[in-house]
């Protein structure tokens, strides 16, 4: 009867425990809504001054200030001028990252509208002003393969900012910042459009579209455009341009 009573003790920490580990995960990972949990949603409504209803149901995302960009592998077209051959080699984080200043930005995909016609084309234009405030690099991320972005840069005549294929999205799922747009647009899992500031593998400051949400009907750009992150660069390294 005793070794019973400490069995159902046994049994109700154990059921206490997972439901602890539950709300953890789906309160605070990039997976979880903010929704769920009220003092987050004070904090993000509060961070980004938008109405607590409108981030109902958004995602969490971990991509925040002091966050280590995860070890993830890539590849890369790199083509070969004298032979006139394409190749495609294996890169991984610290080959972008490691002992530099970057600013990385992502968006949904190769070709769209808004990528194309502003996105990517604001940074390839201000690039000298970054160069100016002593970033090393100016890199877009998009869940695309080696050979659609490079066609995306050739034919957008893009010569400065470099391209990274995030091929299985494993990257853009490992920072929380993966969308899907299947039903609304049919792409499947993509990059939410986002920028980040990032010096040696941390990430220093993000601007993150919102509401970040999957399936959303609409694409914002409002604060990873080039004007943005260049203003806060300016402000932060009190560099007068």
């Amino acid at each position: 009867m005793l070794l019973q009573f400490f069995g159902l003790i046994d049994f109700f920490i154990s059921v206490f425990f997972l439901i602890n580990i539950f709300n953890f995960v789906t309160g605070f990972s990039d997976y979880g809504l903010i929704c769920n949990n009220p003092k987050l949603l004070e904090h993000y409504s509060r961070k980004y001054v938008i109405n607590k209803d409108k981030l109902m149901n958004e995602k969490l995302s971990i991509l925040d200030k002091n966050f280590q960009l995860p070890d993830c592998k890539f590849k890369e077209f790199v083509p070969d001028l004298k032979s006139g051959d394409n190749k495609i080699i294996d890169k991984g984080t610290d080959d972008y990252f490691k002992e530099k200043k970057c600013v990385l930005f992502g968006l949904p995909g190769a070709f769209l509208p808004t990528c194309t016609n502003h996105h990517l084309p604001g940074y390839e234009k201000l690039y000298d002003e970054f160069k100016k405030l002593g970033i090393d690099e100016i890199y877009c991320i998009s869940v695309n393969d080696v050979f659609v972005l490079n066609n995306w840069k050739e034919s957008g005549n893009i010569k400065k900012v470099k391209l990274i294929s995030d091929g299985t999205c494993s990257f853009t799922k490992s920072i929380g910042m993966n969308a899907h747009w299947t039903k609304e647009k049919g792409l499947g899992e993509r990059s939410w459009r986002y920028s980040a500031y990032i010096e040696n593998n941390m990430v220093i400051n993000t601007f993150i579209e919102r509401p970040f949400k999957d399936e959303s009907v609409d694409d914002p750009f409002e604060v990873s455009d080039a004007e943005t992150m260049l203003s806060y660069l300016r402000e932060k390294l009190k560099i007068k341009v």
